[in-house]
């Protein structure tokens, strides 16, 4: 099932704004869940899309608009001086039993949030 959120709107009253990538994985005795948050891309004041680099070292996406990663997921810092900023999210979820197919699932929902300079 896939359907599209309305656009979030965060206003960035600080210096900067984290978006945060990550899963969670969890296991059972013959069944396992996963789900999590990814950043699909990012969006600059001009409409151009830029799509995220993950390293363990900063990296300027465009000026402003940096990303990361480290043990607690991929990140996105978006500087003040660089909103508005588009940046498309997915939320997604999915579990899998290895005794009773029928009852796996799975779900995914792409959604928008704009970061404003407050």
């Amino acid at each position: 099932m896939t359907e599209e959120r309305p656009e979030r709107i965060v206003v960035v009253s600080g210096d900067h704004a984290e978006a945060t990538a990550c899963y969670w994985h969890t296991e059972g005795r013959n069944d396992y869940k996963e789900n999590g948050f990814e950043i699909e891309a990012v969006v600059d004041r001009y409409g151009t899309e830029h799509e995220p680099r993950w390293s363990d070292e900063p990296a300027e996406l465009f000026p402003g608009v940096s990303t990361y990663r480290n043990r607690q997921g991929r990140h996105l810092r978006i500087e003040r001086s660089a909103c508005p900023v588009r940046v498309r999210m997915r939320e997604w979820f999915q579990y899998v039993s290895y005794d009773w197919a029928e009852h796996n699932s799975s779900w995914s929902t792409p959604y928008w949030v704009r970061y404003v300079a407050g």
